[in-house]
């Protein structure tokens, strides 16, 4: 942040906070559990502090849902508890109640534009992979990923 001391930092979120993950207490949690939410709470809000510790502000995207593929020698197996919608949703939701109690924080709802891609959040066209998203196939998402951008820098 000293090096750059940028006014806009944009968070796109990954699948590792849907995840489980060992907290503190030795024991496996994820998404959903209150002590895994106080846990990634902490976490988001400490972040939030340190990017904004020189006046920057944050441009914080909602995530899609995702149907991670199986793939020998990379993943572990199938069933992928980062595939379920409703971690997904509540990671998301997590993101919005930051943003609304932080008006250092701006939350974008890319997962509602992407939902509302022509094909649907699964296209094969847009997400060949079931995660990744091909920009090129989407100008409307680069459009509107980019307004969102210009959004915050003036707001």
């Amino acid at each position: 942040m000293k090096r750059y001391n940028p006014e806009l930092v944009v968070v796109v979120g990954g699948l590792g906070d849907l995840s489980d993950r060992k907290l503190a207490d030795g024991k496996w949690h994820h998404i959903g559990e209150p002590s895994y939410d106080k846990w990634l709470q902490s976490e988001m809000k400490a972040f939030v502090n340190e990017m904004t510790a020189s006046g920057a502000k944050v441009l914080w995207f909602s995530h899609p849902d995702v149907k991670v593929p199986y793939q020998a020698g990379a993943t572990g197996q199938p069933p992928f508890k980062e595939n379920d919608p409703e971690r997904m949703a509540h990671y998301n939701a997590m993101i919005k109640a930051l943003a609304d109690a932080d008006p250092r924080v701006t939350f974008a709802d890319f997962a509602a534009q992407v939902r509302a891609h022509p094909g649907g959040q699964f296209d094969k066209d847009l997400r060949p992979d079931g995660t990744h998203i091909d920009m090129k196939q989407a100008p409307e998402l680069v459009t509107w990923v980019a307004q969102q951008i210009d959004d915050a820098s003036a707001g």
